[in-house]
Parts: C-alpha cells; sequence; structure tokens
C-alpha cells in the first residue's frame, strides 16, 4: 500500500484473494461489478439478439470479449472518476445536440472519354492539342 497525504486514497481498494493466496493480477472492486454489467449486456446480445448458441466456446468468447471491455471501461474508472460520471458523460456525449450537415452533396463522375487508358493514341498519330500539354493525362 501507498501512502498520500490524502486519506481517501490511504485505502488500497484492490482485493488480492484469500490471505496466504493472493491473485496473479490486482483487480479493483469496481471491476467486479463493472465486468458483471458487461457480462450480462454481452450475454443478452450475443444469446438473445444474435441467437449463438451455447457451448463451451462460444462461452468462453462471451468471456473474452467481457475481459476486453471491461479493461477498455476501467481505464477510465478511477478513485476520482467514478462509474456513474464515466456513463453520465457518454449518455451526454450521445445525445448532444449537433449541428447539421451543410454543403451540397458529393457526386462522382466518370472520367471524360480522352483520359482514359484505352483512348491511347497508336504509333504513327499524334495526340490532339489540348492533351499534348495536360500533365495529368495518361496518353502523354
Amino acid at each position: 500500500m501507498y501512502h498520500t497525504d490524502d486519506l481517501l486514497h490511504r485505502v488500497d481498494r484492490i482485493y488480492l484473494g484469500p490471505p496466504g493466496k493472493t491473485a496473479p493480477v490486482k483487480i479493483r472492486y469496481t471491476a467486479y461489478g463493472v465486468g458483471a454489467l458487461v457480462f450480462v449486456t454481452t450475454t443478452v446480445v450475443l444469446r438473445g439478439l444474435l441467437s449463438i448458441p451455447w457451448s463451451s466456446s462460444s462461452t468462453l468468447i462471451l468471456f473474452g470479449i467481457t475481459i476486453f471491455i471491461t479493461g477498455r471501461l476501467m481505464r477510465f474508472i478511477t478513485g476520482d472518476v467514478t462509474v456513474r460520471s464515466v456513463l453520465t458523460a457518454a449518455f451526454n456525449d450521445l445525445v448532444a445536440p449537433r449541428p447539421p450537415k451543410t454543403g451540397a452533396p458529393v457526386s462522382v463522375a466518370p472520367l471524360p472519354e480522352h483520359r482514359m487508358r484505352h483512348n491511347t493514341p497508336t504509333a504513327g498519330t499524334s495526340l490532339p492539342a489540348d492533351l499534348s500539354d495536360d500533365p495529368w493525362s495518361d496518353a502523354a
């Protein structure tokens, strides 16, 4: 445990396992709750919405997805930033009003006939006057 001048951070909020048999990794208490919530959510999505059948491989994949998502979420959740504040910030970001997109729609037109590769001059013929000084022409 590390010692700071802040009494709130003097408590090490990490479960290391039973006495004498510590876990190989440090897991914060909040990670258990977030992981359980992510596990339930991914189970509902994968099993309910996508109709993935119960099997040992799909359950293993489910645990892997849960661990990955929980690890990514726990990067944002610290002693100073709570789960509630992260969820509130995510919700506010999703429902924030955005300015309407302006401008004309973009359309792509085909190349003019004189710029296509199949329209290169054969031996003995000359280029048209408008193509001779065109640096972007494939015919030059």
